[in-house]
């Protein structure tokens, strides 16, 4: 069996998607051949979640301290220019030592990271061009592809960075196909060639509880797993139900909305009255307890309200998937989310610039409707595309090609 070091700056017991992410990869790669070795940090996040630990039982882990948690965040942003591109690029010392003596001892045969942060894609280049090893950077978001990128601090030197980084790596991995897309055109206009896959989020059989499926039950039970943000604001949702309940389309009643996640979500209901009323907070849960939640209702929610030309797949939306969960979306933008809800057939999209009049009152009425009578069916063939195993399989043939250049 292969093995491949994974450099991650948080890794299980912390909670998260990006750990998710990395923590179900660990899982899945001995299937394909793949033994997985930890480096990570051991700091943690403040969200805990132990049941990502039960999955990756016999694995060798690996900690080094990042002594830069010790510097003052004042002094850190006196001196920005040498915390670039964030702050924890601190950790490259310890860490490219750490690993270059795990890549001896256990005779590691390739690297892997993820990022953000993206101080890891440049640490794991540094160890890639001492090792001789091959990388392979997995980029859940955006660096320099990113729109506003060139209104961050010290774009020059962060381009640099990125181009470093890039040119040690064999393969480019990275969430979905536009941002993929994006990756390659920015390559190309600076002449790096790498190749660039798309390996999904997703979700893990595993984590689903018993007895999935609609809920019969006479209120209509709508389920956000997430934390409230400028980019995923609900006001948009809060609007259409304040105005639902307000002209009397539906009382009170008829709906709840119930949201797991950090509990400061409470203070964007409050303008809405009649919305906080129906609306419940359980703080934040982790995955599998998040996933019984999403079992009692009968649809998940998605906000991505304000995130102009990026573009993102929230993980919540194959959480919801998980559970064959209609989706009722608040979006700003057509892209390859958008069509792939649509895909999925059981969805209904809602945009930031619509107007709430009668007949959109009135569609997204319909559309609760539809899911309590049963009427609303989702493409189970497209859901299984984003099983994690499966995804994992994806990143296997990559790293199998990364070895074989």
């Amino acid at each position: 069996m292969k093995k491949v070091l994974i450099l991650s700056y948080y890794f299980p017991p912390n909670a998260g998607a990006h750990v998710q992410r990395i923590a179900k990869f660990v899982k899945f790669l001995p299937e394909f051949g793949y033994e997985p070795v930890i480096l990570t940090t051991g700091n943690k996040t403040g969200r805990r979640d132990d049941e990502l630990l039960k999955d990756i039982k016999d694995i060798n882990i690996y900690y080094s301290p990042d002594y830069g948690k010790m510097i003052p965040g004042g002094i850190k942003k006196i001196f920005s220019r040498f915390f670039q591109p964030d702050k924890l690029i601190s950790w490259k010392i310890t860490a490219i030592r750490k690993a270059l003596k795990i890549i001896g001892e256990q005779k590691i045969d390739l690297i892997l990271t993820s990022s953000p942060p993206h101080s890891m894609s440049c640490i794991a280049s540094v160890i890639a061009e001492r090792s001789g090893l091959p990388l392979v950077i997995d980029m859940r978001d955006e660096w320099v592809t990113f729109p506003l990128f060139g209104k961050k601090k010290y774009p020059d030197l962060n381009r640099k960075k990125y181009n470093k980084s890039l040119s040690h790596c064999k393969s480019v991995t990275t969430v979905n196909r536009t941002l993929k897309r994006r990756i390659l055109d920015d390559l190309n206009n600076n002449n790096i060639e790498k190749p660039v896959f798309t390996v999904y989020n997703g979700f893990d059989y595993d984590d689903i509880p018993s007895g999935t499926g609609a809920v019969q039950s006479e209120k209509i039970k709508i389920c956000y797993n997430g934390r409230f943000k400028k980019v995923s604001s609900p006001e948009f949702f809060f609007s259409f139900i304040e105005s639902i309940l307000t002209e009397g389309l539906l009382i009170k009643d008829d709906l709840r909305f119930i949201c797991s996640d950090d509990m400061s979500n409470k203070k964007w209901v409050i303008k809405y009255p009649r919305t906080e009323e129906i609306t419940e907070f359980t703080g934040y849960l982790p995955l599998k307890e998040s996933y019984k939640i999403i079992k009692d209702c009968d649809i998940g929610l998605i906000l991505l309200t304000d995130y102009g030309e990026s573009s993102i797949f929230p993980l919540k939306m194959f959480d919801y998937m998980a559970q064959d969960k209609p989706i009722i979306a608040f979006v700003d933008k057509e892209d390859e989310l958008t069509n792939v809800l649509r895909q999925y057939k059981a969805s209904e999209i809602f945009f930031t610039n619509e107007k709430i009049d009668g007949d959109s009152m009135r569609r997204m009425t319909d559309f609760f409707k539809k899911v309590k009578n049963g009427s609303v069916s989702p493409d189970t063939e497209l859901k299984n595309k984003f099983n994690r195993r499966m995804q994992t399989k994806n990143l296997a043939e990559i790293l199998d090609k990364s070895m074989a250049k």
